[in-house]
């Protein structure tokens, strides 16, 4: 994972809470050189806040009421789909 990693410019990342601390430091040193990366995940971690807040360059999914909120660029925004949810994300946005 750690090659893939450092070898990518966009990922898309799937239930991670930043709570590894391996690969969080790899994530976090790719994430200031501008790594382009989209967090589908139930519940923000504290940690992913922390993340997110800092790094205009993490767009985040997470459950929020009957659907779910996103960060991105900096601004947070509210949905009624659950694009945290990796089939609600693929049809609504990607398909």
């Amino acid at each position: 994972m750690n090659t893939v990693i450092k070898n990518s410019t966009a990922l898309i990342v799937i239930g991670f809470g930043f709570n590894d601390e391996h690969l969080q430091s790899i994530l976090e040193e790719k994430l200031k050189k501008g790594l382009r990366l989209i967090l589908l995940t139930k519940e923000w971690t504290e940690k992913t806040q922390e993340l997110i807040s800092e790094n205009r360059n993490i767009t985040a999914f997470q459950f929020h009421r009957n659907g779910c909120e996103c960060s991105f660029n900096g601004k947070k925004f509210i949905f009624n789909k659950e694009l945290w949810q990796l089939d609600s994300f693929l049809s609504h946005i990607i398909e």
